[in-house]
């Protein structure tokens, strides 16, 4: 891998490492949380474990690919990183909302 990706790639994985974190913050909370936001909540959950998987596979398309190739899955990537920022931020605001 060419020193451009793989300092890319260890970008994404350690903002994995982050959301992976807060997920599990926010897991904690659904449990604690009164009977009828808990439904709510882990609908919540489920879109960002979704997105989340989408985000592992292009990750590990990122590593797979050759020097050339991952250039032009680094745009997939970035929207399906977009996606999962987006979802984060709205669910943790939610999440201290509640």
């Amino acid at each position: 891998m060419s020193e451009q990706r793989n300092a890319y790639v260890e970008h994404l994985k350690t903002q994995l490492d982050e959301w992976n974190a807060e997920l599990e913050q926010m897991e904690a909370q659904v449990r604690e949380a009164q009977a009828d936001m808990r439904e709510e909540y882990e609908k919540q959950l489920e879109r960002l474990r979704k997105e989340r998987e989408t985000y592992v596979v292009r990750l590990e398309e990122i590593m797979a690919a050759s020097d050339d190739a991952w250039r032009d899955l680094r745009r997939a990537m970035e929207q399906s990183w977009e996606d999962l920022r987006r979802g984060m931020v709205k669910a943790h605001s939610r999440f201290k909302d509640d």
